[in-house]
C-alpha cells in the first residue's frame, strides 16, 4: 500500500503460548488489541498430541485473523479502491488524494471508519482547517466510501458553505511592471508567462510538458496532447498574432525537444515548481501581496479578452471550457463581466425630452 504502514489499522499479531509447546500446560492464543492483552483458548487443549494441538492453534489464529480483518476492513477497502483507480488521475492529483486519505488514517490512529469516527474527524477539520480544505476532504472520502458501497456513511457530514476569495489577476499597470522586470532579468520566464497569458495553457500540468513540435506554425496553433491535457483529450489553442513574434526563435529547435527543458538534463522537462519559484521572487521584490501567482496570468488574459470585446464563445474555445456556462462562472468568480454596453446604453428612467419628477405615493 502507498500509505505508510505505521498509520494503517494493524491486525493483531497472534502468538501460540506457551512458547516451549509444553503439552502439560494450558495452551492459548496471545494477542493485543488497543493496548489490551487478550487470550483465546478455543478447543486447542482437548487435543493431547503436539501435531493436533498445533493444528487446532493455527486454525484458531486463522479464525481470529478473519474476525479482526472484517472489523478493520473498511479503511483497507478505501485504500485499495484509491490504489486500484490510481491510473484515472494525474500523479499530482493522485498524490493530493492520497494525502487527504492519509490525514484520515493518521487521525483514526488504528480505529475503524464508522459514522462516529467520521463525525469526529470532520469536527477536527472544522476546528483546524479552512472550509475549502474541509470540503475537499469530504468530497474525496465520500467518493471512496461510494466506491466501496458505503456511501450512506458520509451522508450526515454536510459540506460547509464557503465564500471563495476571487482569483487575482494583474491590473494593466501591474502587468507592465512585471513584464519589464522579466524582460530585463529572466527572458525564459517571460516566454513561459506569455504562453499562460495568450494561450491559457496550464503552467505545471501542461505547459512545462509541451515540446517544440507541439507548435503548429502553419496554422498558428498549439496542440495540447491528451497525455498532458486536464481532461485527457487532445485539444488546440490559437496563437494570437501579438504572441507570434516571441516564438520565431523556436523554429530552429528540434521538434522533439522540451519547450522548457531542465537546465541540468535537457532530456527532462523543467522542474514542477521552477517557474513558480522564479516568478515568486519577482513578486516579492515588487511587494505584491498574497494571491498573485503564475496562474494569475491566465486570469489576466481572460480579463483582457473581455475588455477587448472578444466574444464569449471564442473565449470558451481558447479556455477549453466545456460550455458557455462554465466560462460565465469562471468570469464571475474573477469578478469580471462585459458591462460596457450596460454602462453606456442603459435607458434613462425618465424620457430624455421631458424628465419626469418622481412623486411618492401618498
Amino acid at each position: 500500500m502507498a500509505i505508510e504502514k505505521k498509520f494503517l489499522p494493524q491486525l493483531p499479531e497472534f502468538s501460540i503460548r506457551p512458547k516451549n509447546r509444553d503439552l502439560s500446560k494450558t495452551w492459548y492464543i496471545d494477542f493485543k488489541v488497543a493496548g489490551q492483552r487478550l487470550k483465546k483458548y478455543g478447543d486447542i487443549n482437548k487435543y493431547h498430541t503436539l501435531d493436533k494441538r498445533l493444528q487446532a492453534a493455527e486454525k484458531l489464529i486463522e479464525e481470529l485473523h478473519t474476525e479482526y480483518f472484517k472489523r478493520e476492513s473498511l479503511i483497507f477497502k478505501m485504500i485499495r479502491f484509491l490504489e486500484n483507480n490510481k491510473g484515472r488521475w494525474r500523479p499530482k492529483t493522485y498524490s493530493t488524494y492520497k494525502s487527504r486519505l492519509f490525514n484520515l488514517v493518521e487521525w483514526l490512529n488504528g480505529r475503524e471508519v464508522s459514522s462516529e469516527t467520521l463525525i469526529g474527524f470532520f469536527n477536527h477539520l472544522t476546528n483546524s482547517r479552512h472550509k475549502s480544505t474541509y470540503n475537499a476532504h469530504r468530497q474525496l472520502i465520500g467518493h471512496l466510501l461510494k466506491g466501496v458501497g458505503e456511501e450512506e456513511m458520509i451522508m450526515p457530514i454536510a459540506r460547509l458553505r464557503n465564500h471563495m476569495t476571487p482569483d487575482r489577476y494583474y491590473q494593466t499597470y501591474q502587468a507592465k511592471r512585471l513584464a519589464r522586470l522579466m524582460q530585463e532579468r529572466d527572458e525564459e520566464l517571460w516566454l513561459f508567462i506569455q504562453f499562460v497569458y495568450y494561450c491559457f495553457i496550464r503552467p505545471n500540468s501542461e505547459l512545462r510538458l509541451l515540446r517544440v513540435g507541439d507548435i503548429l506554425w502553419e496554422d498558428s496553433k498549439i496542440v495540447v496532447r491528451g497525455e498532458v491535457s486536464k481532461n485527457y483529450k487532445t485539444e488546440y489553442v490559437v496563437i494570437p498574432d501579438a504572441f507570434l513574434p516571441a516564438l520565431e526563435h523556436l523554429k530552429h529547435r528540434d521538434p522533439n525537444e522540451w519547450l522548457f527543458p531542465s537546465k541540468r538534463d535537457k532530456s527532462k522537462p523543467i522542474g514542477y515548481n521552477t517557474m513558480y519559484d522564479r516568478h515568486r521572487k519577482l513578486l516579492k521584490e515588487l511587494n505584491f501581496g498574497k494571491g498573485y501567482t503564475v496562474y494569475s496570468w491566465k486570469h489576466t488574459g481572460a480579463v483582457s479578452c473581455v475588455k477587448a470585446g472578444i466574444s464569449i464563445k471564442e473565449l470558451q474555445i481558447q479556455l477549453r471550457h466545456s460550455s458557455l456556462e462554465e466560462v460565465d462562472r469562471y468570469l464571475r468568480q474573477l469578478g469580471v463581466a462585459d458591462l460596457r454596453k450596460l454602462r453606456s446604453k442603459f435607458p434613462s428612467i425618465t424620457s430624455p425630452k421631458s424628465p419626469q419628477r418622481l412623486h411618492s405615493v401618498s
